[in-house]
């Protein structure tokens, strides 16, 4: 299993056009869940949940998010 985390930047493993091609960011981790931000086909933004294994890490996030409670 990746170990992903919020602010990393990824890939979809089979929807290799998902953003264009290009990486998304994750905005938040819940288990083997992952919540990104990406733009579809029309370059409208989304927001979906995806399972942290069908993801690959292209950027890890290095500190630059803190989790406020």
């Amino acid at each position: 299993m990746n170990t992903i985390q919020a602010g990393d930047t990824v890939r979809h493993k089979t929807f290799v056009m998902l953003n264009g091609g290009l990486a998304f960011n994750v905005l938040e981790v819940n288990g083997h869940l992952a919540t990104c931000n990406y733009f579809d086909e029309k370059l409208v933004n989304k927001q979906t949940i995806f399972d942290t294994d069908d993801l690959i890490v292209v950027h890890k996030a290095e500190g630059l998010f803190l989790k406020l409670s």
